[in-house]
């Protein structure tokens, strides 16, 4: 069953017999069958606030992803981005937003924001 067309009543109806979903797929677990039970995991996304950790993880994915580089165990400063690719550190010091704000309030893989949160 796909969840594409399902209304919302229906869809909290399916919810609420033990159906789960994943993407646009719609499936009734056979806990039997299975070595595992389901768990949802809830998460009230208004009021998250990542860890520490958290987004240190994140700001750490970000650079990987736009540098193609792994962590080596240091932390990634903006001096040493520069030093690496002088252009990529220019192209992001160089956004702006339609607000006009700097990237380092809102680009992720600004260490400024990670440190800051």
């Amino acid at each position: 069953m796909t969840a594409e067309k399902l209304t919302v009543a229906d869809f909290e109806a399916l919810i609420e017999r033990g159906w789960r979903r994943s993407g646009y797929s719609c499936y009734q677990p056979t806990n039997s069958i299975n070595c595992c039970p389901c768990y949802a995991i809830r998460c009230d996304a208004q009021a998250f606030k990542p860890s520490r950790s958290q987004r240190r993880v994140l700001t750490d994915m970000v650079n990987f992803l736009n540098t193609g580089k792994k962590n080596d165990g240091e932390r990634l400063t903006s001096t040493r981005v520069a030093e690496e690719d002088p252009l990529l550190a220019e192209i992001k010091h160089s956004y702006t937003s339609v607000e006009g704000d700097t990237c380092a309030k809102f680009c992720k893989s600004c260490l400024s924001y990670a440190e800051t949160g």
